[in-house]
């Protein structure tokens, strides 16, 4: 009975157990079913390209031993030329080889064991270059050395303590001591796009150091395997990350000391200055204007920068020291105001801070922007900075600007005068809730008010403060320090 029901029936398995592709394989190719084909040569690499290169396709037959059993007694199936020994060991004994994603748990339980070394494509670096590894898309950065050639790597979130230990043998990394919970304080999500991002930077520096910058260097490293979490910034990001990683190539190690050769220093720093950082990016049009190691000072501008002044509104100019290299006492910066945007337009690297260096600078400037023919529209603009006296007299003296053109900071002059609080011991008055302020203390606010108001109202207003003011000796000490300094023709900075 079995043996007719045999005849009459195809050959092949039912096609509910057979996936779109290999249905197609047995219905449309008969003739792969032909004995001269089934020779194992050819029948083998048939079956393994389709084994390999289709797991999916099979996931119900490895899966769900149900489906498999009326399968495998096919005899068709169970021919010696059909199922090879090879053949055999994958559909059977190493369904995993059919499924890649399931070794991602295993090889993850095997490294935090220590069981294996830490994949080389786990580890990367910060961008500090600090080493890191990289866990489950979450970054762990280098914190200290410890004994028997062990590290400590912490969570890259300053507000999260998770840790572990590594040790190093024979090259590799191996764990010593598994991760740590994140706390709840941690601000870093696992993230699979600062991942890729991440490892791509890396690629390149390092390609970029070893080969040089190549033509499709970025665009290759982003097609290899990095395409879906990168944006077209990114790509630009990356890009520039080739382009300092390639200018960054043959720089001296060091300088010569500051201390025991000064001169030697801004020689050397200038050097590098000119032969690194005179052009802009991407387009090679100047950049530095002036780079000088004897008198020690460099000046920055981008001539599409400096063309912004057509059309401008203001100017104002800031000083910052946190960014100044040793040596180097600020970075002077001029920003120009044009319809509500504020563009950085001047960079000037100052080893001293005096009306003399000020006005070396301002007078370069003025060179550069009269032969652009920009400079007439400088009487036109307002100008605003801090309250550094030799900046302001510098200005007014090389620049020849109308001094009601020259205006102070909010920020600054809010800042001088609650100093001015303090030093008087009022600092409580001033600071204290509304619901338990004294007059004192709201007078004190009134007063941080006035810059608020045109000049006509401010003098009115200060001239009615002056009667109605607290008595006190601090209050007149605060009175005489705000009319000598700002509240008068005569003060210091009118």
């Amino acid at each position: 009975m079995a043996l007719s029901i045999m005849e009459k029936k195809p050959l092949f398995p039912k096609p509910l157990l057979l996936k779109p592709l290999l249905l197609k394989l047995l219905l449309l190719k008969p003739l792969l079913l032909k004995p001269l084909l089934l020779k194992p040569l050819l029948l083998k690499p048939l079956l393994l390209k389709l084994l390999l290169l289709k797991p999916l396709l099979l996931k119900p037959l490895l899966l769900k031993p149900l489906l498999l059993k009326p399968l495998l007694l096919k005899p068709l199936l169970l021919k010696p030329l059909l199922l090879k020994p090879l053949l055999l060991k994958l559909l059977l004994l190493k369904p995993l080889l059919l499924k890649p994603f399931l070794l991602k748990p295993l090889l993850l339980h095997k490294v935090l064991h220590g069981d294996i070394p830490i994949p080389e494509g786990w580890i990367s670096s910060t961008n500090k270059n600090k080493p890191s590894i990289w866990i489950n898309k979450q970054q762990y950065r280098f914190k200290k050395g410890l004994e028997d050639s062990k590290s400590r790597y912490e969570c890259c979130s300053k507000k999260c303590y998770a840790s572990f230990t590594v040790q190093e043998r024979n090259g590799r990394l191996y764990f010593t001591r598994r991760p740590s919970e994140h706390g709840a304080e941690c601000d870093r999500e696992p993230d699979e796009r600062r991942e890729t991002q991440t490892r791509q930077r890396r690629r390149i520096q390092a390609e970029v150091a070893n080969n040089g910058r190549t033509d499709g260097l970025v665009e290759g490293i982003i097609a290899d395997g990095g395409l879906a979490n990168t944006t077209l910034r990114d790509q630009r990001n990356l890009e520039q990350v080739a382009y300092r990683a390639a200018r960054a190539q043959g720089q001296p190690a060091v300088l010569r000391s500051l201390d025991l050769d000064r001169a030697g220093y801004y020689q050397d720093f200038v050097s590098l200055v000119q032969r690194d950082v005179d052009k802009c990016r991407g387009n090679d049009q100047r950049l530095l204007l002036h780079a000088d190691a004897g008198r020690p000072m460099i000046i920055w501008a981008a001539d599409r920068n400096l063309n912004a002044l057509n059309g401008s509104s203001g100017l104002i100019f800031d000083a910052t020291f946190a960014v100044a290299p040793k040596g180097w006492q600020q970075l002077w910066v001029i920003l120009i105001e044009k319809q509500g945007y504020y563009i950085p337009a001047v960079f000037i690297l100052m080893a001293r801070k005096t009306q003399e260096e000020y006005e070396r600078a301002l007078l370069k400037l003025r060179d550069v922007l009269t032969g652009k023919g920009l400079f007439q529209i400088i009487s036109t603009l307002y100008i605003i900075t801090d309250y550094e006296l030799g900046m302001r007299q510098a200005i007014l003296r090389v620049w020849e600007i109308d001094p009601e053109r020259l205006r102070g900071c909010l920020f600054h002059l809010s800042k001088s005068w609650i100093r001015a609080y303090q030093s008087e011991g009022l600092a409580s008055e001033y600071w204290a809730s509304e619901n338990v302020r004294t007059p004192t203390g709201r007078w004190l606010r009134s007063v941080i008010g006035l810059p608020c108001l045109s000049v006509e109202e401010c003098k009115l207003a200060w001239a009615d403060m002056k009667e109605r003011k607290p008595q006190g000796e601090k209050i007149a000490k605060l009175v005489l320090y705000l009319d000598s300094h700002y509240m008068t023709d005569t003060s210091t900075f009118p």
